[in-house]
């Protein structure tokens, strides 16, 4: 396949609406294993500052891995983001008509409804996570990430901003991995039901424990 081909069937495949869902899916997918292996990461401050501290700097010394990592979180972040907005306004400017989308909408779940809007709100929570716990660590040896967390969940507005946004994340991961599998047609009449109750399930589990992060260390190091 010359180089020519290659370039008209990626246009093809990816101009096309299940294109985009496909890839949609599987950068959603990237991003929802990410979100277990951090969560992992980040039990590990309920262990203290000593064993805490030692994944950070974990972390630190794979230093160009580390990198790469976050690069392919980058992407994968900015081409979900994008999708998610394109395929909103390409279903939208396909459905004209008022009556029509409500009685579509009718069908759906909330969480559904609202993917676009949580999207948004996860964002925003993204860029402001981002700025506290990764551009305001410096650089060097020394540094005590876990005092840095500690004073960080210290401000109970905080704490009510990350626990409202982890709510968020459950309610949109619980429809994006049911509707990750209906993308690839793994969603026959006998496993949807079960689809359907595990993502609802791993999207509390995983709203549960990051939640629960802020909330241990505002009880148990707050005051420090």
């Amino acid at each position: 396949m010359d180089q020519t081909t290659k370039l008209s069937f990626a246009n093809s495949f990816f101009g096309r609406s299940i294109g985009k869902k496909q890839l949609m899916a599987v950068t959603g997918l990237v991003l929802y294993g990410f979100l277990i292996g951090h969560l992992t990461g980040n039990t590990l401050l309920f262990k203290g500052a000593e064993k805490f501290n030692a994944y950070a700097e974990f972390l630190q010394s794979l230093g160009g891995l580390l990198v790469l990592v976050r690069v392919v979180l980058l992407v994968c972040f900015v081409v979900h983001i994008f999708l998610g907005i394109k395929l909103t306004r390409e279903n939208r400017d396909a459905r004209p008509i008022r009556y029509q989308v409500k009685k579509d909408a009718s069908n759906t779940s909330f969480a559904s409804k609202t993917m676009i809007y949580t999207g948004i709100i996860l964002l925003i929570f993204i860029v402001v996570h981002l700025f506290n716990f990764t551009l305001l660590i410096p650089k060097g040896e020394g540094f005590n990430t876990f005092e840095m967390v500690a004073g960080l969940f210290s401000f109970p507005a905080y704490v009510v901003y990350y626990v409202f946004s982890m709510l968020v994340l459950g309610l949109h991961i619980s429809h994006g991995l049911q509707s990750a599998f209906q993308t690839f047609g793994w969603n026959t009449p006998k496993f949807m039901p079960c689809i359907k109750n595990l993502s609802s399930v791993l999207g509390i589990v995983i709203a549960v424990g990051y939640i629960s992060l802020p909330i241990f260390m505002f009880i148990n190091h707050g005051g420090h």
